[in-house]
């Protein structure tokens, strides 16, 4: 048996998790249409529009974006200054810029999203961890999409990647998180899963009519890291013949948590 904080939605909302006894045979749960969560604005966070300038200051004509301010784990609201965002980040191809909207918030900083999607979640805990969940206009079945970074919490990220990363579930014994049966499954089984790097779980997998894709990212090889250790994921869920704008949100997502390279953790 173990003592593990087990993630049911996504994984980068492990802070909100609290240890418990699991029985043998209990899988790791990757994010669905089912597990998504649902924040209220207004009480929980509001939206600005502003307007980006191509030089990365919000004056003038530019681009339309979105900022994110959230009521955080501690009690305060996190506002971005709009005057200060840095530039967006270009490693998204020009065709996907296209049908993609840019929200920008705290700790996961630019956040491309296909137009029309809205905000259905957000939450930035005490210590930093911070999740984002974009839904499509018909609701979650016609797609969904989270951002997440664990920034600091090196037991809230060993327990959100138990079973993606090689290694994580001796990590976690080594700390003396878990003890017991080893990795735990993944639910639903990945039809790819690949790992380019020490830092990087790539996946793909179904969920109703929607195929997943996502990265999973470590700041710094678990095995090898002594000191702050930062996680970042996002998981795309859209109909198979969107694939390439799925990937294209993917593949700027690691362009900028470039994992393996952050030995002091990314900031949150």
């Amino acid at each position: 048996m173990k003592v593990r904080c087990l993630v049911r939605a996504v994984a980068s909302m492990a802070w909100m998790c609290v240890p418990a006894l699991h029985a043998a045979g209990q899988v790791h749960e990757l994010p669905t249409m089912k597990g998504l969560w649902v924040s209220r604005e207004g009480r929980d966070y509001s939206l600005r529009q502003a307007v980006l300038h191509p030089a990365g200051t919000v004056a003038g004509k530019g681009m339309p974006v979105t900022l994110i301010d959230v009521l955080d784990g501690t009690g305060e609201w996190d506002r971005p200054r709009a005057v200060r965002l840095p530039p967006v980040d270009g490693a998204v191809s020009a065709s996907a810029r296209e049908r993609l909207h840019w929200f920008y918030g705290d700790v996961v900083g630019w956040m491309p999203v296909p137009a029309g999607w809205r905000l259905q979640y957000v939450a930035i805990g005490a210590d930093g961890n911070t999740g984002y969940i974009f839904v499509a206009p018909a609701g979650a079945a016609s797609g969904w999409l989270s951002y997440g970074v664990i920034p600091a919490c090196r037991g809230c990220l060993l327990s959100a990647v138990d079973g993606l990363f090689p290694g994580a579930y001796e990590q976690e014994v080594a700390n003396g998180y878990v003890h017991g049966a080893g990795p735990l499954p993944l639910k639903p089984v990945p039809d790819m899963q690949a790992h380019p790097d020490d830092c990087t779980a790539l996946l793909r997998y179904r969920t109703g009519r929607l195929t997943v894709r996502a990265a999973v990212l470590s700041s710094e090889p678990l095995a090898k890291s002594e000191g702050d250790l930062s996680e970042a994921d996002v998981y795309v869920a859209l109909p198979a013949r969107q694939g390439g704008l799925a990937e294209a949100i993917v593949e700027g997502f690691r362009h900028r948590f470039a994992a393996c390279h952050a030995p002091d953790g990314w900031p949150g």
